[in-house]
């Protein structure tokens, strides 16, 4: 019985793994908007190999950067929705991104400027996490 408990419970770990991951996966598309600038946990700067992930307004994962030197972030490409497949892979021109720090939802200073707009725009903002 114990072994069977044990069986159990890995698979649903493995399960649970496998679906993490898959929600970190990034579709890259043939259109982006870059977003770079500080980013910021409770007051400290990012460290080296913090993750920062960014959403379409659909929750769709559609952009991921893993820091590479303190404190900033970027270029972050945002990949936009392809409209030759049935797939939602990422943005729309006028959407608003929501970013997040280690999975932590994050604050933009400049809300205005973390807009979708068109193929190869570039905004600098800034985005902190609270905890």
């Amino acid at each position: 019985m114990k072994s069977v408990l044990v069986l159990i419970v890995t698979v649903v770990a493995l399960a649970l793994v496998c679906q993490a991951a898959e929600e970190l996966k990034v579709i890259p598309t043939p259109t982006g908007v870059d977003f770079f600038g500080k980013a910021y946990v409770n007051g400290t700067p990012v460290k080296i190999g913090d993750v920062i992930t960014a959403y379409d307004p659909q929750g769709i994962l559609c952009g991921k950067f893993v820091v590479k030197k303190p404190g900033l972030f970027g270029y972050l490409c945002v990949y936009g929705d392809d409209p030759t497949t049935d797939v939602d892979e990422g943005a729309l021109p006028g959407d608003t991104i929501s970013f997040k720090i280690n999975g932590k939802p994050a604050r933009v200073d400049c809300p205005e400027k973390a807009i979708w707009t068109k193929n190869n725009d570039r905004f600098e903002i800034n985005l902190f996490v609270t905890e």
